[in-house]
């Protein structure tokens, strides 16, 4: 994950004065997400199933008209190209494992494609292609947005910043020149852990969920049938004053308990998102080496978030940068 964030720095970052970060973070997202999912290197090709799983995504918070034109069609349709290119890439992939020019573990898709069950079964190649689906949008939109909005919550709140940067530079200066993250590394990012939390309560990337009602709910007085479909809020839980102390608040101190407070932005219980740990260290590794390598500064700090279906700054947060000194 690291090196791809690294080559992403010197691809994309190293030399410019200024940059649209929300555009860019997109592009690093996607590709750390196929190339930790399906092991994809070639970048014409992760470009193509970048700009379909945007489309796919818009199609998910659309109205579901399935008619040609419609968003919701156009997604159905990026869809159905992904899974032929995936099912191109599984048809690869298992041939290269059994000629032994593959690793069983080397990316998700080839453990996917080896594993087993208690009773000896394998997946199928549709829910193989179901959950690389899944984890390539969980991976990459979502994941985008808080990255972007790190970028943004660091630099409204220099106190912070100047905290991260004390934790992050402790941990490079204990590393050899070069040296890459290891899982101990990660493990002592207490401070920042923090702060991505309280960034996912203030601007959590999903603003909610669908459910189905299983049985019958009493809920404020009110019955919600049995087969009716419903919405979970986050802000509902992660704006409470009985939840937080401050809820308008950004304050990371948040989350100093041994047991933090309840947030949603992944789900939670059963249906806990599982590329919520993915999203995370990837945070905490992008935050490490953006704040070992730049200062920035927001060009318009007082931009709105607007919502296109997930959260992000206006004009795509175009922000000041300027390599570390030090």
């Amino acid at each position: 994950m690291e090196s791809v964030v690294l080559e992403h720095f010197v691809e994309n970052w190293e030399g410019r004065e200024s940059l649209f970060a929300y555009h860019l973070l997109k592009q690093l997202t996607f590709y750390v997400a196929s190339d930790l999912l399906f092991g994809l290197k070639d970048p014409k090709e992760k470009e193509i199933l970048n700009t379909e799983s945007i489309t796919l995504m818009k199609a998910i918070w659309s109205l579901p008209f399935n008619f040609p034109g419609t968003t919701f069609n156009k997604g159905l349709r990026a869809r159905a190209r992904v899974v032929k290119r995936l099912s191109s890439l599984l048809n690869l992939r298992r041939r290269e494992i059994a000629e032994g020019k593959a690793m069983p573990d080397q990316d998700l898709m080839s453990w996917l494609i080896t594993m087993k069950d208690d009773i000896n079964k394998s997946l199928t190649d549709q829910e193989i292609i179901d959950n690389l689906i899944v984890l390539m949008i969980g991976g990459h939109d979502t994941t985008a947005v808080l990255l972007t909005q790190l970028v943004r919550m660091l630099c409204l709140n220099p106190h912070v910043y100047n905290i991260v940067l004390q934790e992050q530079t402790a941990i490079r200066a204990a590393k050899q020149p070069n040296e890459p993250l290891a899982w101990e590394d990660i493990k002592k990012m207490e401070y920042i852990q923090k702060v991505v939390y309280e960034t996912l309560r203030m601007v959590p990337p999903g603003v909610g969920g669908f459910r189905v009602t299983v049985q019958d709910v009493q809920y404020n007085g009110y019955t919600i049938p049995k087969g009716w479909q419903l919405f979970w809020e986050t802000s509902t839980t992660h704006f409470s004053g009985e939840v937080f102390k401050v809820p308008d608040k950004f304050d990371p101190a948040h989350f100093d308990n041994k047991s933090p407070p309840y947030i949603i932005p992944f789900g939670g219980g059963a249906r806990l998102c599982v590329g919520y740990d993915f999203a995370r260290m990837q945070a905490e590794i992008f935050v490490h080496n953006l704040i070992s390598k730049y200062n920035w500064s927001m060009i318009n700090p007082n931009k709105k978030i607007i919502c296109e279906s997930l959260p992000v700054p206006g004009e795509g947060l175009p922000i000041k940068l300027q390599v570390r000194g030090d």
